[in-house]
């Protein structure tokens, strides 16, 4: 009697697990929303640390799941002469880095 309700509870739990299997392979396969994905490095006046904040953001947005666009936006809050020719040769070297000031930034929401 007690192996029948074992036998059946662990079919009905078998069962279950393969339809939630099958539900979330189908919702991965025809879920294609390409909404983009941004990091956000605000940079002010002075960022020392900015070659290695950007290296960070670029492992970030590889661990970051979506199909759609993926970028960096540095925010510039007054940032150096200096700083600023880093983050450029920084968005030379890649296409998804963006400098933007914050009044630029509204326009993407």
């Amino acid at each position: 009697m007690m192996h029948s309700i074992a036998y059946i509870i662990a079919a009905f739990l078998s069962s279950f697990g393969f339809i939630c299997l099958l539900y979330t392979l189908f919702c991965s396969l025809f879920s294609l929303r390409e909404e983009p994905l941004f990091i956000l490095l605000p940079v002010g006046e002075q960022a020392e640390d900015i070659e290695l904040r950007i290296k960070q953001a670029r492992r970030a947005l590889k661990c970051l799941n979506g199909r759609g666009e993926k970028s960096i936006i540095v925010l510039d809050n007054g940032m150096s002469e200096m700083t600023r020719q880093i983050v450029l040769k920084e968005a030379e070297d890649s296409e998804n880095i963006f400098i933007m000031q914050a009044n630029e930034l509204q326009k993407l929401q």
